[in-house]
């Protein structure tokens, strides 16, 4: 197992206050930032998929209703992505109960309003996507031996990121197994990977349909098993990662997986987009899930023991 030098930074952390009134979030909350103002909080607990919250005023809204009705989600994924249709920006949300994108306008910031939807993806077994353009996405499931697929105008086009469980098992355990985390970068054109049992983190660049490697680090093996849980050899990878243009962000554990042992971590690893190390970050409290503003002047996160929403400043 590598040996990464000692955090060339410390970062302090600050609570988020919240003008509505206290913004209460779970252990299992994401977070992803698509603009320098808005962050999106998969928290689907709540009767809703998202929270928003507005960097700019401390306000917050709910987006995606829960269910099964007109304008409603039923299994939403936790990424969100910006595309823009005719001049009009939108956030999209995944729901793989019905292979469908469901977007939002976001031009006013609350009530947000969904008019349309996107049928993109053809008949296949889907875990998790999202949109690069109004006719391409990257999905995660089963595609022989990768788990990551680029699908235009709902074909199947371009299958890439080998599985790093056994040959042979059932997908859903090999999906399990992987325990992937990835980000798209704000342009749309870059994506990471990271797999929080297995120590790998690996980017790759997209253009179109195609596809084209950037770099892959895998810094120990793959000992989770899916149906027996931690084997005594399992340590915890990479637990959340996020993005932009410039850089890649990775909340690092390297720990074995103990039961006992709670979820987060307070190192931060920062690539550029060649794979390069730039600096390890230590921040002052444990963490449990990361989000860069695209101009990389913040990082926010979800505190591990609190359940708060913090930020930490950061220059670029």
């Amino acid at each position: 197992m590598r040996e990464f030098p000692e955090p060339t930074d410390i970062l302090l952390s600050n609570k988020a206050v919240c003008r509505d009134s206290s913004l209460i979030l779970s252990k299992f909350s994401m977070i992803s930032l698509v603009t320098d103002s808005l962050l999106y909080i998969y928290d689907p607990w709540n009767n809703y998929c998202f929270t928003i919250y507005n960097l700019t005023n401390a306000h917050y809204a709910r987006l995606g209703t829960i269910g099964q009705g007109p304008r409603e989600i039923y299994n939403p994924g936790s990424k969100v992505s910006l595309i823009n249709i005719d001049g009009t920006t939108y956030v999209s949300i995944f729901d793989n109960s019905t292979n469908r994108f469901q977007l939002y306008d976001v031009s006013d910031f609350s009530p947000y309003t969904t008019d349309r939807s996107l049928d993109i993806l053809p008949n296949i077994t889907v875990s998790e996507a999202f949109l690069v353009s109004d006719s391409i996405a990257v999905a995660e499931g089963d595609f022989e031996d990768n788990v990551f697929a680029i699908v235009r105008n709902g074909r199947l086009s371009t299958p890439f990121w080998s599985s790093l469980s056994n040959k042979g098992e059932k997908s859903i355990y090999r999906l399990i197994n992987d325990a992937n985390i990835f980000a798209l970068s704000p342009g749309h054109d870059k994506i990471v990977r990271a797999t929080q049992f297995g120590g790998l983190i690996e980017a790759c660049s997209i253009k179109d349909s195609s596809v084209s490697p950037l770099f892959r680090h895998e810094y120990f093996p793959n000992d989770y098993d899916s149906q027996v849980g931690e084997t005594g050899k399992t340590r915890y990878g990479y637990l959340s990662v996020t993005c932009n243009d410039e850089k890649i962000y990775g909340l690092y554990d390297g720990e074995l997986a103990k039961r006992d042992k709670p979820f987060g971590s307070n190192l931060i690893h920062v690539y550029d987009w060649e794979g390069r190390l730039l600096e390890v970050l230590f921040t002052d409290t444990r963490i449990s899930s990361i989000g860069i503003t695209p101009n990389g002047k913040q990082l926010y996160a979800i505190e591990a023991d609190t359940n708060d929403l913090i930020y930490f400043n950061h220059g670029n």
